[in-house]
């Protein structure tokens, strides 16, 4: 791995991995300490993001890029409570 003088092939993405979790560990105490309410209950959500993540690892090598990742957006704009599809491809949502 080495260190911080002579750094190995392991160093930065191991010192990238733990500044990503600590990250995400502040982020997570956060969100217990801040009070507030969700707007979109959590399981309204997920399954359009997921079956939008699971749709473009499906198509991607045999549509491409250039299909998969608008549709990616597509699909995934469904899991928003504001979702219009003409936003989700060219303008902003108001």
């Amino acid at each position: 791995m080495g260190s911080a003088v002579k750094m190995g092939p392991a160093y930065f993405p191991t010192i990238l991995g733990i500044l990503l979790m600590v990250i995400g560990i502040i982020s997570v105490l956060r969100s217990f300490l801040k009070s507030g309410s969700r707007s979109v209950p959590l399981m309204e959500r997920a399954p359009p993001d997921h079956c939008s993540t699971l749709l473009f690892g499906m198509i991607v090598r045999g549509a491409g890029l250039i299909i998969a990742l608008p549709l990616l957006v597509i699909v995934s704009a469904f899991a928003s409570a504001r979702f219009s599809w003409k936003y989700s491809i060219a303008e902003r949502p108001e």
